[in-house]
């Protein structure tokens, strides 16, 4: 696990000139790499390139693991890599038949010989983790990759003569050179959804690769081409005539496999536990796997009644781990909010980003690596949208112009009814599946809160319409749980996940985010996820197994802390301090008195404003931590880049 950076210019520029932008690049990415650094700059031809490397130590501690790495042939080919190829030990074997020798005991080696074999096929052997870039000196190429779920981060900045990648966008924000107005869609995205999706980054110049995708910079020209789709494994329904207990037995084993391949490791390892059914089942597996005590952690609100410690506690007294619980007080929350803005290198609003980040600095002080319960939801169906979803297919039979004029007469009807009633009767005022998807999701809606971006443009469907586009012949769940998996899980959960961690040095390993795991789980027949009105069928009955069901048996209440309430009493002087009109106007982005009439009406009690609240604050708080730093007063809005 690491942090990545690097330049390709064809610009008339000396090494030594490269060699510092690329130092400068990754000293801003040093929190992911503590434990080694290392730049090399490449001529070839009238193009240079810099690959730069920030290490965090977790595979082969010894030197032979510093990066940028040559391949272990000795030829003009180097990497520089972030993540872990959980399958390396299988695959090593296959490389030394055909003339390898490696020089070290890491991953990193093995997707070096791996690419010199296969070439761009390589990312299709490896398992894991990872988002790398290769120099094939010998081309004159830069081959880059990012696993199948998007786990690890790749962004890149691409300007005629000039290719720039890194691991953050703090990395690309040290290059004087690159624009910094703020892009049109990524802000609207961001007031709506709380995260910038996609493709999309707050800067208009800045771009992410997205999952599953490899890259190609060749001749000064960029390719970008997916080599693995989820939605083709739930195409591939089977086992429809298997018997519960044989499928049970299969899950045991799959998810055992992916368990123990994300317990290597040469340096302290452990698990966040909160007690729901995908922890705990990951931490049930690590104890039938470990030789000794298992490591677990887990993070309490004190009395909130979406403390899960409690849980935890029992679930990991059961199990005969060495437990350790992490409680976070109010004062102490708003102290960690100034630190935990800078965390995320864009503006980023999920709640359970400030627990996510303590837990991880706390866990931090016991182990290098822990293992988390990710990704369970996604591919089994677990969220309460997917089980709701089933009045969608019955809905959606409707025409579109049928529903808008519904939705709008039942608006207006039901001005005398609770705002959870007009909210689902306006819900149905969808294009398509993208549409939809976009309100269902989104924290801060226009017609909640008032429009609060001052430029005028809002969010739409158009992010997520080339995904939802493939989802027709699929149930009103599945289209909902695909679009999870390929959008709001990489955009969201995981950038939550890596920034957080990573900042402490802390690598975080997902079992339930192995890509076999996900194509079997995938592919199995609805009755296996739901079944009678209960979501994740197929893992609660394994975990069954392994745990008293009392002590799991509970709704789903997530990571995260009281946060409307506490924005309402202890963090109301901050939130007034930060959201004031003076403060507002000077960031030149938000109309202030849309901005003040939220915070009026949640103060108040008057409405429940929460999530809009929060979406507001967390970019106030980005703006003044990192925002004056990568926004240049003279650059204002962009237009958005075409999707």
């Amino acid at each position: 696990m690491c942090g990545i950076c690097g330049i390709v210019t064809s610009e008339t520029v000396s090494d030594e000139i490269v060699a510092g932008r690329v130092r400068a690049m990754a000293d801003r990415i040093a929190h992911r790499g503590p434990d080694d650094f290392g730049v090399r700059v490449f001529r070839t031809g009238d193009v240079t390139a810099g690959l730069g490397q920030r290490r965090l130590s977790i595979i082969d501690l010894s030197p032979a693991g510093h990066q940028p790495m040559q391949s272990p042939s000795g030829r003009d080919i180097w990497i520089t890599f972030n993540g872990e190829v959980y399958n390396f030990l299988e695959l090593r074997p296959e490389l030394e038949s055909k003339g390898f020798r490696f020089r070290s005991g890491t991953d990193t080696e093995c997707v070096l010989a791996a690419y010199e074999i296969w070439g761009a096929a390589c990312v299709e052997r490896l398992g894991g983790m990872f988002a790398f870039a290769i120099w094939d000196g010998e081309k004159g190429e830069l081959f880059c990759a990012r696993d199948r779920l998007g786990k690890k981060p790749f962004l890149y900045w691409h300007d005629g003569p000039r290719f720039a990648f890194g691991s953050e966008l703090g990395a690309l924000a040290a290059l004087e050179q690159m624009p910094r107005a703020f892009d049109e869609q990524g802000v609207a995205a961001y007031f709506s959804l709380g995260f910038v999706p996609g493709e999309l980054s707050i800067l208009s110049a800045v771009r992410k690769l997205p999952p599953a995708s490899r890259l190609t910079l060749r001749n000064g020209r960029v390719q970008i081409d997916r080599y693995w789709n989820p939605i083709d494994a739930a195409r591939r329904t089977t086992r429809r005539d298997a018997k519960d207990e044989e499928l049970i037995d299969e899950l045991d084993g799959l998810l055992r496999r992916a368990t123990r391949r994300r317990m290597i490791a040469d340096v302290p390892l452990g698990a966040w536990l909160s007690g729901g059914v995908d922890s705990s089942l990951v931490v049930a597996e690590m104890c039938e796997t470990a030789h000794g005590k298992v490591r677990t952690f887990t993070i309490g609100f004190g009395d909130s009644d979406r403390d899960e410690s409690k849980m935890a506690c029992g679930v990991a007294q059961y199990l005969g781990t060495d437990h350790e619980e992490f409680h976070i007080t109010p004062a102490e929350m708003l102290a960690e909010v100034p630190v935990a803005a800078g965390v995320y290198d864009e503006p980023f609003a999920d709640e359970a980003g400030l627990p996510t980040y303590v837990v991880s600095k706390l866990s931090r002080r016991h182990v290098t690596v822990a293992l988390c319960g990710d990704g369970g939801d996604e591919t089994f169906l677990g969220y309460s949208h997917h089980l709701n979803a089933g009045t969608l297919d019955l809905v959606d039979r409707f025409p579109s112009w049928l529903r808008i004029a519904t939705s709008r007469l039942g608006g207006a009807l039901g001005a005398m009814s609770g705002s959870r009633w007009r909210q689902r009767i306006r819900s149905l005022a969808y294009e398509d599946w993208a549409e939809l998807y976009v309100r269902m999701t989104s924290t801060l809606r226009p017609d909640a809160a008032g429009r609060v971006v001052a430029a005028p443009f809002v969010l739409d469907g158009t992010i997520y319409r080339k995904t939802a586009a493939q989802l027709d012949d699929f149930p009103a769940p599945t289209k909902l749980a695909l679009l999870d998996l390929t959008t709001t899980l990489p955009d969201k959960f995981l950038v939550k996940v890596d920034r957080a961690a990573m900042h402490v040095a802390l690598e975080v390993r997902a079992p339930f985010l192995d890509h076999e795991l996900v194509e079997w789980g995938l592919s199995l027949p609805m009755r296996y996820k739901i079944r009678d009105g209960v979501g994740k069928w197929i893992l609660r009955q394994l975990l069954y197994r392994k745990v008293p069901r009392e002590l799991v048996d509970r709704p789903k209440m997530g990571f995260c802390p009281p946060v409307d309430a506490w924005l309402r009493v202890e963090l109301a002087d901050w939130v007034r301090d930060t959201l004031s009109a003076k403060r507002v106007r000077e960031v030149g982005l938000l109309d202030a008195k849309a901005v003040l009439r939220i915070v009026d009406l949640h103060l108040s009690g008057r409405a429940e404003l929460g999530p809009a609240l929060w979406t507001l604050m967390c970019f106030m708080t980005w703006h003044d931590k990192l925002g004056r730093a990568v926004i240049r007063p003279q650059d204002a809005i962009a237009p958005a880049c075409a999707i």
